[in-house]
C-alpha cells in the first residue's frame, strides 16, 4: 500500500477517534447539566421532619469536577452541602446520579433520577443493612419528587 494511502487512513481514523471522544464528553456534560438548577418538592406540605427539612429546596451545582447539592431555605439563603461527588449513569430507564447524602448525622446512599416526562427529578436516600451471607436489606428513608424552579444561585465556594 502506498504511503499516501496509509497516511489518509491514519488521518481518517484519527479524526473519527477525536470526534467520538468529543461527542462522548459533550454528552456526559449535557447529561449532568439536565440535573443542575434549583429544585423544590413537587407536593409541598407542612410537617417535614428535621432530617427532611434541608431537602425541601436544593440547588444542584457543579463542584470540584462533580455534582453537589446545597440546601436552600424558604427565604433563598444558601445552607449546608447535602451531597457531593455524584457520578452520572445511564440505565434502561434514563439518566441518574449516585453518591451519598447527609441524613441527620448519618450519611446514606443517594440516588437522583431524572424523569423524562417533565422537568422533574426524584431523590432517594436509602440505608443498606447487611444480613447473613451476601444478603441484605435496603430501606428507603426518603423519597421525594422535585420540580425545577430556576437556575441555582448557591455554590460551594
Amino acid at each position: 500500500m502506498p504511503n499516501n494511502v496509509k497516511r489518509r487512513y491514519f488521518c481518517t481514523a484519527t479524526v473519527l477517534l477525536l470526534l467520538t471522544i468529543a461527542s462522548t464528553s459533550a454528552g456526559a456534560e449535557s447529561g449532568a447539566g439536565l440535573f443542575l438548577g434549583r429544585w423544590t418538592i413537587l407536593n409541598d406540605r407542612q410537617g417535614l421532619s428535621d432530617q427532611q427539612r434541608p431537602y425541601k429546596i436544593i440547588d444542584v451545582v457543579p463542584c470540584e469536577g462533580h455534582i453537589c447539592g446545597i440546601s436552600v431555605s424558604d427565604t433563598g439563603d444558601c445552607g449546608s452541602v447535602l451531597f457531593r461527588h455524584l457520578t452520572l449513569h445511564e440505565g434502561p430507564l434514563g439518566l441518574f446520579m449516585d453518591g451519598s447524602g447527609k441524613w441527620g448525622k448519618d450519611s446514606l446512599t443517594l440516588r437522583i433520577i431524572r424523569l423524562e416526562d417533565a422537568p422533574q427529578i426524584r431523590v432517594f436516600l436509602s440505608r443498606f443493612t447487611v444480613g447473613t451471607g451476601n444478603e441484605g436489606t435496603r430501606t428507603v428513608e426518603y423519597r421525594e419528587t422535585y420540580r425545577r424552579m430556576a437556575d441555582a444561585a448557591c455554590s460551594t465556594t
